[in-house]
């Protein structure tokens, strides 16, 4: 199955200008790379640590190591602004609209998996509440703060119905309010005014 990869809207003398352009703007291949897409590198970290955390292999200690690859990415990311998507020639016109991939997405494919095959893992569930809490001081805007308690909430809720023994919940809980404690902070350190365009 075939997908367009651009429209183009141009006067018929300039088809030709516009077509090489055009083939000069892709580079076509049988698997995605890390300089073309952003959530590649994650998706791959991400797997690691799943098969990690796999029955046959069992071993948390891969996927703590990748959840910290994983957040120090991720810290970097949310301290950089995502370029526009709209690029403009000269005279200011838009002339490519790209679709842009977005911090929230790039978060939540980094988590979602972790979460779900970690969730009877005591040392995992900690360190996923834990750079949660790095990430959450990075929180530049409202949209981001939101996705860290909704992940944080979702880990917590895991915990809770995995039903580990009182002093491995009383850990998870206090890794929780971690969370929310460096959210409210971060809400302090970067008010609204002063959030960046996500």
């Amino acid at each position: 199955q075939h997908h367009p990869l651009l429209y183009a809207t141009t006067a018929v003398d300039d088809e030709a200008v516009v077509t090489r352009h055009a083939n000069k703007a892709f580079i076509l291949g049988a698997r995605a790379t890390p300089t073309q897409d952003v959530e590649f590198s994650v998706n791959q970290l991400t797997e690691i640590a799943i098969r990690a955390l796999s029955p046959g292999i069992n071993d948390p200690f891969t996927a703590i190591t990748c959840t910290d690859h994983l957040g120090n990415a991720l810290s970097l990311l949310l301290r950089r602004n995502v370029p526009s998507s709209y690029v403009l020639d000269e005279e200011g016109k838009v002339r490519i609209i790209v679709r842009q991939f977005s911090k929230a997405g790039v978060i939540e494919a980094a988590f979602n998996p972790i979460r779900q095959y970690g969730r009877n893992s005591v040392p995992v569930i900690l360190r996923l509440l834990e750079v949660l809490s790095v990430l959450a001081m990075d929180c530049r805007s409202e949209d981001i703060r939101e996705v860290i308690r909704r992940q944080s909430e979702m880990i917590y809720a895991t915990g809770e119905q995995a039903g580990f023994a009182f002093y491995d919940w009383q850990d998870i809980c206090e890794r929780y309010q971690h969370v929310q404690s460096a959210l409210s902070l971060s809400r302090k350190t970067y008010p609204p005014w002063q959030y960046a365009l996500e």
